[in-house]
Parts: structure tokens; C-alpha cells; sequence
């Protein structure tokens, strides 16, 4: 029986949404300017999986502040921007040799879904694999997140052994 009645308020709900014309949709709020994560939240996540990462102000790029962190496994993560307006965030991992360093690329995993959620993840390990079947093949590949205001990049280059994942805004909030 509650099969059936939650069946039935599935069916209205959608049939419901699906009855509304696209002006009559919700507009999201954004609160957070940039790439859409606080950047003091993203660095007590990282420190959190990756408590060997030493961050360190860099020169600023334009007259946005600039965070670079390194830690022992080859990994690095830069922060462009103000802490509620990320313009720039990127984690590149640079293997010793062509064999995946597991630590290395559990951090990033873990990175990625800070970023993006299982979505982003998924994303990161089909592309691993991808490098995994051809470690010659360079790579680039974007796709949007956080209802198309964030843009990710995933990179691979076969010449320094370098995988970059990077984030920033596509389009500004109205």
C-alpha cells in the first residue's frame, strides 16, 4: 500500500514540474560568487584527507590573492581569489614515473569530490582510466558543474606525466 501511494506522489510531483514552462521555473540562488565553494571550507576539507599539504601565499595574479599548497605525493593545489569568490582553483599531480602513485591519486579523488561531488569523481576516474589504457595520449576535456556556473577541466600530458584538475566560473549569476 505505500508502495503505491509513494508512487503516486512521484507521479504528481513530476508530472506536476513538468507542467511548468521553463520562465515559470525557480531561479537558483547563488550566494557564492566565482567557482561556487568557500575557499576556508575547501582548505579545512583538503586538510582533512591531505594533512602533509603546506599552503603558502604566492604572488597575487591580477589583484586576487594566490594560494599554492604542496604536499609529499607530488600533488598541488592553487586557490586564485577571495574566500567567498574562487576564480581559480587547481589540482595538478605530477608522477615520479609512468606507475600511479595510489596516495597521489586518492587525495585528488578526494579533492574532486570536494569540487563536484560523486559526479566529479566519476568524471576524474573514467579520464584516469583513459590515461591508464594509453599513457602516450595527451588529453583535454571540460565539463560544467554547479548548474552549468562552474567549469572543470581535466588535463593529461604524457611529456611531464602531469594530470591538472581546475575549476572556474563559466558565466557570472544574474
Amino acid at each position: 500500500m505505500i508502495k503505491y501511494l509513494i508512487t503516486f506522489i512521484l507521479l504528481i510531483l513530476f508530472f506536476s514540474a513538468s507542467a511548468q514552462s521553463q520562465d515559470s521555473l525557480p531561479k537558483v540562488q547563488y550566494l557564492i560568487e566565482g567557482v561556487g565553494v568557500i575557499r576556508s571550507n575547501l582548505l579545512a576539507e583538503v586538510s582533512k584527507f591531505d594533512s602533509a599539504m603546506v599552503f603558502t601565499k604566492a604572488s597575487s595574479i591580477g589583484d586576487q590573492p594566490n594560494l599554492i599548497g604542496n604536499d609529499d605525493f607530488n600533488g598541488s593545489l592553487q586557490l586564485v581569489g577571495e574566500d567567498r569568490k574562487l576564480l581559480l582553483v587547481k589540482w595538478t599531480f605530477t608522477f615520479k614515473d609512468i606507475k600511479f602513485n595510489k596516495t597521489g591519486i586518492t587525495r585528488m579523488a578526494q579533492f574532486a569530490f570536494a569540487m563536484g561531488r560523486q559526479s566529479c569523481v566519476d568524471w576524474l576516474v573514467d579520464k584516469i582510466r583513459a590515461v591508464n589504457k594509453n599513457q602516450n595520449q595527451a588529453f583535454k576535456e571540460t565539463k560544467l558543474f554547479f548548474y552549468d556556473f562552474t567549469k572543470g577541466e581535466i588535463t593529461y600530458d604524457p611529456a611531464t606525466i602531469t594530470l591538472i584538475l581546475s575549476f572556474v566560473p563559466s558565466k557570472l549569476p544574474k
